[in-house]
């Protein structure tokens, strides 16, 4: 599981993540994911996991509905 905090902004937003492994012994830089896109058959799937979403204000809390 993973978390990320930023100041979430109204709006139209595409989300986006990329993998990546611990640097192989004897390197310092880890393995990316590759971004190029491919299927996962038959030597599993690649690119950029990618969501659009609306970030939308929450609508204001009365005290009754509190």
């Amino acid at each position: 599981i993973w978390r990320y905090d930023w100041p979430f902004v109204e709006g139209d937003h595409t989300f986006e993540v990329r993998c990546y492994e611990e640097a192989p012994e004897g390197q310092s830089d880890p393995v990316l994911q590759v971004t190029d896109p491919s299927p996962a058959r038959p030597d599993g799937a690649t690119g950029i996991h990618s969501r659009d979403a609306v970030v939308r204000a929450p609508e204001p809390v009365t005290e009754e509905e509190a």
